[in-house]
């Protein structure tokens, strides 16, 4: 299923979006840092018939623009609320994996009348700093270039024991450009190099400030989002709740999508 494209701007840069469906409710979904929203195709395309599900290229990173600065947790939120005024969606779901779940506790704490339920993945409080500096050493260490697609295929399925074909194969042909020396991530280094260094925050203000229906899921393998930092995040607020998808580590959507999707469907079903 091909998805709608669009750009919106915000100020001086242009936000690329995917949209797949035209349901009445709305999902807008954030990737990870060095990802991009075509991370979301296979959970996009299983909600479409009952959701619009739009997935959003944030700042730095896919086909939007990639300032030469502006990589705080408050710069992106600033882009998420300009794109759903610009684009009149009063209410939005908001899905975030990583940093992009970090942006989505952020956003909806600090605007909680746009958000009626929010859905985080694999990641929350309790995060060690070594965690971020390991994340921010293992990024920065891929390669920038690769020969081939079958180098890329190796690299990204070097990611984890469960990390699938189908989703490397969308990778390399949404997440690359081709050059003169094979294929280059989309992503823009500086962006990333920036956001890494702002990407720890103290989260609980946030947390505790969310009131919306909040679900909180984790690869069961995962050692970012550890079992006992789930249980650590769980304790600040009465709204979260939370789930752990098998055979995943931190790329739930690219190891065990069926899984993550029930979890999904389950939780949106369930009245606000």
């Amino acid at each position: 299923m091909k998805p709608a494209e669009g750009f919106v701007r915000t100020g001086d840069i242009k936000l690329h979006y995917l949209q797949w469906g035209n349901g009445i409710r709305t999902i807008l979904a954030l990737h990870g840092v060095s990802s991009l929203a075509y991370a979301w195709k296979a959970i996009a395309e299983s909600l479409s018939n009952e959701y619009r599900f739009i997935a959003m290229d944030q700042r730095g990173h896919g086909d939007s623009s990639k300032p030469k600065d502006g990589y705080t947790v408050h710069e992106y939120c600033k882009d998420i609320l300009e794109f759903i005024d610009t684009l009149s969606f009063e209410k939005i779901i908001l899905l975030g994996h990583s940093m992009g779940g970090r942006n989505a506790i952020v956003f909806a704490a600090s605007h909680p009348d746009r958000v009626p339920k929010l859905i985080i993945e694999d990641y929350g409080y309790g995060i060690p700093k070594s965690i971020y500096d390991a994340v921010e050493a293992l990024v920065l260490s891929s390669p920038e270039d690769f020969k081939s697609e079958q180098e890329a295929f190796a690299h990204l399925k070097a990611r984890s024991q469960f990390y699938r074909d189908d989703a490397a194969w969308n990778r390399i042909r949404n997440a690359f450009f081709e050059t003169k020396r094979g294929l280059r991530w989309k992503y823009d280094r500086n962006a990333v190099i920036k956001t890494l260094k702002n990407l720890y925050i103290d989260l609980i203000p946030y947390l505790k400030t969310i009131k919306c229906p909040t679900l909180l899921i984790r690869g069961e393998h995962s050692t970012i989002f550890t079992r006992e930092a789930l249980i650590q995040t769980l304790k600040f607020n009465r709204n979260f709740q939370a789930q752990s998808v098998s055979k995943s580590t931190h790329f739930l959507q690219d190891e065990n999508p069926e899984e993550f999707l029930k979890k999904i469907r389950e939780f949106l079903k369930k009245e606000l």
